[in-house]
C-alpha cells in the first residue's frame, strides 16, 4: 500500500461519523532506518488539516517496541480527559 492509498484510507476514517472527535494516533514505525519515510511524505498527510480532533504522531520501533507504550499512554490520556 502505497502514502496515496493510505492518505485516501485515512479520509475514509476521518469521514466516519461513528468516529467523530475520536483522537487520531500514527506510530510511525521505524523512522530510524535508511528505507523509511521521509518526514516530507509523512506531511503528505497533510495532519496539519484535521481540526475536529486531536492527533499526534509517535515515532516508533515495532522490532524494539520502543516509544510503543509513550503513544498508547498519549491515546489512553486523550480519550479520557474528552
Amino acid at each position: 500500500m502505497g502514502l496515496k492509498d493510505e492518505s485516501k484510507e485515512l479520509n475514509i476514517l476521518l469521514a466516519e461519523v461513528k468516529l467523530k472527535n475520536v483522537p487520531l494516533l500514527i506510530f510511525a514505525n521505524d523512522r530510524g532506518l535508511v528505507q523509511a519515510l521521509p518526514t516530507d511524505e509523512v506531511n503528505s498527510l497533510k495532519l496539519n488539516k484535521i481540526t475536529d480532533r486531536q492527533w499526534s504522531i509517535c515515532p516508533c520501533s515495532a522490532e524494539t517496541l520502543e516509544r510503543l507504550q509513550e503513544g498508547m499512554e498519549w491515546f489512553i490520556k486523550t480519550v479520557q480527559d474528552k
